[in-house]
């Protein structure tokens, strides 16, 4: 929905948009959460440490995403308008350096999950190749997007707009 949300050229509005992002956004919050707890609850004791410290790289990298989505439940276009105004490029910011990529890991980190749960890789692998793959995805995108857009869009993972007076 997100990656949809904030394309870089925003046209056709659903009705109920506002509603939509904010039942996205809570869904989003309410997944994480989960993930935290199937982590402590589960993944620890099951998969052992290495696994575990992927898996909670995997919410950081996850976690980091949910401000935009607040952001937007609650302030809605006009926040977005303001956002686009102030950093013209931050709308493919949004897509192609934060959500498309994010996406693409977490895909892959699930389907690890498969490899992991069928013992094609173990748990020291599979916890290196993913735990550092989410840091690596996010390294990349931010220097990515320092190279390509650096003073048309922020990497701010909190963007209060109208900025507060100083």
């Amino acid at each position: 929905w997100f990656a949809f949300r904030f394309r870089p050229a925003p046209g056709y509005h659903f009705p109920c948009e506002a509603l939509i992002d904010a039942i996205m956004a809570g869904s989003l919050l309410t997944g994480i959460c989960a993930l935290v707890y199937a982590a402590f609850a589960w993944v620890r004791e099951k998969d052992g440490n290495a696994v575990f410290f992927a898996f909670m790289f995997g919410i950081f990298g996850l976690s980091l995403m949910v401000g935009y989505p607040i952001h937007l439940a609650i302030g809605g276009d006009d926040w977005l308008h303001c956002i686009v105004d102030s950093y013209p490029r931050q709308l493919e910011a949004f897509s192609g350096y934060v959500y498309v990529p994010a996406t693409w890991m977490f895909s892959a980190m699930s389907f690890g999950a498969t490899l992991l749960n069928r013992k094609v890789v173990g748990e020291a692998e599979f916890g290196a190749i993913f735990g550092g793959g989410v840091v690596g995805t996010l390294l990349l995108t931010v220097l990515s997007q320092e190279v390509h857009i650096p003073f048309v869009s922020t990497q701010r993972l909190i963007i209060p707009c109208p900025p507060p007076p100083a």
